[in-house]
């Protein structure tokens, strides 16, 4: 009997440690495996990688909702929030031993793009196979990670004397450029007290958007590009658009959500 009851708990234990063992490998995503660092860029690491990758997820979502805008596509973030994903970072590498850094998940045949300016690792897109910018050539897997995707929140743009310098740069185009050409220009009354937004950007972009409203609620959209040089930022206006009232005609969220991440706001006068 004695035996019978250590045949039985050895069975329960046994069966009890495999099913821990399935919750636990179940739940476990991919470990982070860094493969091949001589086959990596010079500039990237695999912790560039994880913030480029859960930052551009999140500026995807944060700035294009597709709860919003009914645009869910393969290509879409919001169907996995909650949940982990696979991430594998390829090198691939073309006739002219030029290479370039993708990241595909485990959860669809897309791929991100992934670049580098300013020292900084950055998502600059996605791309499915047939389309213009898919890679060329043979790659190889140089990293892997899991990432938690999570609710969209107010990306972080990140701060740095450099950006300090875009920034100025923008004002002034704005201020004293924009601002006085409204005012001074025909009906330039209307343009006294209109408030100025630049919205916030990430350092490696080469441009920002900025915002003009009226009281009466016509507005101006520019988009600045940056100019560097001498170690020093031009920021130079380039064709935007006007709407006749902001608050009836635009649809609302792409400049509601635009003024949230202002960065600089002044008023004309």
């Amino acid at each position: 009997m004695k035996n019978k009851w250590l045949t039985l708990c050895f069975l329960v234990c046994t069966a009890l440690l495999l099913t821990s063992c399935s919750t636990i490998n179940g739940a476990d995503s991919l470990p982070q495996v860094e493969l091949d660092r001589a086959a990596l860029p010079e500039g990237y690491t695999i912790d560039s990688f994880k913030s480029a990758i859960i930052e551009y997820v999140n500026y995807r979502m944060w700035t294009s909702p597709d709860h919003i805008y009914g645009t869910v596509s393969e290509k879409s973030f919001e169907p996995f929030v909650g949940q982990i994903i696979d991430v594998n970072i390829r090198v691939y590498v073309d006739d002219a031993e030029k290479k370039t850094v993708y990241a595909h998940t485990n959860e669809a045949d897309w791929l991100i793009v992934l670049n580098q300016r300013a020292d900084i690792v950055y998502g600059d897109g996605q791309v499915s196979e047939g389309e213009t910018n898919w890679p060329q050539g043979k790659w190889e897997s140089v990293a892997q990670f899991p990432i938690s995707v999570e609710k969209a929140r107010k990306p972080n743009y990140g701060s740095s004397p450099r950006k300090d310098k875009m920034i100025a740069a923008a004002e002034v185009q704005l201020k004293y450029y924009l601002c006085e050409d409204f005012v001074r220009g025909e009906g330039g009354e209307k343009w006294i007290g209109a408030t100025a937004y630049l919205t916030d950007f990430f350092e490696y972009e080469e441009g920002a958007s900025a915002w003009l409203i009226r009281g009466d609620g016509y507005a101006a959209y520019t988009p600045l590009a940056f100019v560097e040089g001498n170690n020093a930022f031009k920021a130079v206006g380039v064709k935007g658009f006007s709407l006749e009232n902001i608050h009836s005609q635009d649809p609302g969220f792409t400049y509601e959500q635009q003024i949230k991440d202002t960065v600089l706001k002044f008023t004309c006068e």
